[in-house]
């Protein structure tokens, strides 16, 4: 493979990539992403807050969800639940929590083909 061609495809791979990404930031709820759907649901009880997440990938794929809560003393904890084939999903109780920000990907044949991330 020569060199211009090499550029090409990198160039190619890193738009696929882009386009099948979704970001929406401080915005819970549920999105369409790629064959399934992403969700970040969250609640306030001053001075608590709780969340749930997870992916919903297409038929006979597998997903990957990880939820990074920032607590209110500032620390991060980060939970994960996958790779794993079908849905995955965290659920975090009443607890003191600045916000909550997930990540989400799609596999399909081994290949993470859609990701995306949701704020609360």
């Amino acid at each position: 493979m020569n060199k211009g061609r090499l550029i090409k495809t990198v160039a190619a791979v890193s738009a696929l990539v882009m386009l099948t990404s979704v970001t929406a930031f401080a915005k819970p709820g549920a999105f369409e992403m790629g064959n399934g759907k992403i969700y970040l649901d969250g609640e306030t009880q001053s001075p608590f807050k709780r969340a749930s997440t997870g992916t919903i990938p297409g038929d006979g794929e597998s997903s990957l969800t990880m939820l990074i809560t920032t607590l209110d003393d500032g620390e991060e904890d980060v939970t994960r639940d996958g790779p794993s084939v079908g849905n995955t999903r965290i659920i975090r109780s009443w607890e003191y929590a600045d916000g909550y920000k997930s990540i989400h990907k799609m596999i399909r044949n081994g290949l993470g083909y859609a990701s995306g991330s949701l704020s609360y």
